[in-house]
């Protein structure tokens, strides 16, 4: 059988979530997760009273008096240790935390690798899993008839798009309904020993399954059938594709005049590869009709962890931004401790970045594992990097990152090797300018596409406390760009 079943996974409000879970609440609760006067997740029962994530603070109290409203557990410079605060939260005194959402969608993750572990994470609450060699196998040993069609009965399995049909048949459909009983088992899984829902999409393909699994959220599953594929694409925003909700997709619609996936039907394949080349016309003709190859490929290690604090208010006293180095130590501390115990790698490299006003990077070996005895080996290691910048103007930003991650097996020979070299690197990134890559549109057809920002792709872990991305990777000139435009390479 050629083709596939992917589950589309998609935690339901996930913050908030955890936070019910946490504070021991039920399903009917109204709560909200906030970070300062934002609201980062609304539970669907506080939705109901008409709170969204563009809802202020003030604006959601007003609407629900009973709202339980969290706020992201947050670091103090007077006190490293993240913890849940109450009152008015001020930003340039506080540094946000999301140490909690991690560790919980860690434990989901450790469910689906335990049960089906061909899956790749997209984010922190959201995973595609690919379970066609399972149902093939389950298909070989209930000995099904290849040479005979057989009936699916799909009474109970969740919703389907399209026509609501209790009876097909055909073994791709069959394998769909296959899926369904595995997506079933997933969830009930992550609700039994986690207590958390969440609401999954089935199709024959990731672009399909992750367009449908938010269909009939919360805590719902919905399957689309092959027949169904049309006529649900027909209605699809261009927007609502993977790939095309950037500035990407808003190209595309402006250049060619449109805003359905269907608008782009009346375009021969012959005519997008002519205005967008080869391998992206290719693309865009085919997933616009649903069409999609791309693999789940198993989620990758991440190659750095950042803790990044930013200020409105510039800051310019010395004891000011030893504590706040204090911090980001203690963050990154944690984080490089948590790496290792989930993947043993350890990293080789830390880096100190400081805009003041321009952006200044600074490097040195990152403390081997039997050195590090608590945060404050991290922290001297940052004060000596830090030690040349704190003459200079007010800082509006500060970060930490550790990379070079590699194996524990390989961390003795890499101690004597990084230690053989003590020598820091600075790097002004916008006293270098070199040329900006000219390309435009880029997708390598190798791999999913990505969001694409004026030829560059997000670099995902280089984020600021908000998850903003500050820095971009171009993926033929391999340089990096700032969001001023500043520039460096790898």
């Amino acid at each position: 059988m050629n083709s596939r079943a992917i589950i589309h996974l998609d935690l339901d409000a996930f913050y908030a979530q955890v936070e019910r879970v946490r504070l021991n609440l039920s399903l009917d609760t109204p709560i909200c997760v906030q970070q300062w006067n934002g609201i980062l997740a609304v539970s669907y029962s506080a939705r109901k009273f008409g709170i969204t994530r563009s809802t202020t603070v003030q604006e959601a109290k007003e609407l629900c008096p009973d709202l339980v409203l969290v706020h992201v557990p947050t670091y103090s410079p007077d006190d490293p240790i993240p913890k849940y605060r109450t009152g008015r939260l001020q930003k340039d005194n506080l540094k946000a935390s999301l140490h909690t959402y991690r560790d919980a969608s860690l434990k989901i993750m450790k469910i689906i690798q335990s049960l089906y572990p061909n899956y790749q994470k997209a984010s922190v609450d959201e995973v595609y899993i690919d379970v066609t060699e399972d149902i093939n196998r389950m298909l070989l040993n209930d000995k099904f008839d290849p040479l005979q069609e057989p009936q699916v009965y799909w009474k109970d399995y969740g919703y389907m798009v399209g026509d609501d049909v209790e009876v097909s048949s055909g073994f791709a459909d069959l394998q769909l309904l296959y899926a369904c009983k595995i997506s079933q088992t997933i969830r009930n899984s992550i609700w039994n020993q986690l207590g958390y829902t969440c609401s999954t999409g089935i199709a024959h393909n990731k672009t399909l399954s992750k367009l449908v699994s938010s269909l009939n959220k919360p805590n719902k599953q919905t399957v689309l059938r092959d027949k169904e594929v049309e006529g649900f694409m027909r209605t699809i925003a261009m927007s609502k594709i993977k790939g095309l909700g950037g500035k990407f997709g808003e190209k595309i619609e402006e250049f060619f005049e449109v805003e359905k996936a269907s608008d782009l039907w009346s375009f021969s394949k012959k005519e997008i590869q002519n205005k967008l080349g080869e391998d992206v016309g290719d693309w865009l003709y085919n997933i616009c009709r649903g069409v999609c190859s791309d693999k789940v490929i198993q989620s990758k290690n991440c190659k750095s962890i950042a803790s990044i604090k930013t200020f409105n208010t510039p800051v310019t006293e010395v004891d000011s931004i030893r504590k706040w180095l204090g911090v980001l130590s203690n963050e990154i501390y944690s984080r490089s401790l948590g790496e290792y115990g989930e993947t043993s790698r350890w990293p080789k490299l830390l880096t100190l970045a400081i805009r003041n006003p321009s952006l200044r990077t600074q490097s040195c070996p990152f403390p081997h594992k039997d050195d590090l005895k608590d945060f404050t080996v991290v922290l001297d290691k940052a004060l000596q990097l830090a030690k040349n910048e704190f003459n200079m103007a007010s800082m509006t930003l500060i970060s930490l990152t550790i990379s070079g991650f590699e194996k524990r097996s390989n961390l003795s020979l890499s101690k004597w090797l990084v230690e053989s070299s003590t020598e820091h690197n600075t790097i002004c990134l916008q006293d270098s300018n070199p040329a900006l890559c000219s390309s435009k549109l880029l997708i390598d057809k190798k791999s999913e596409p990505q969001q694409i920002d004026s030829g560059f792709d997000v670099l995902l872990d280089m984020v600021d406390e908000n998850g903003t991305p500050f820095a971009y990777r171009c993926p033929e000139c391999n340089r990096f760009t700032l969001c001023d435009k500043s520039v460096f390479a790898i």
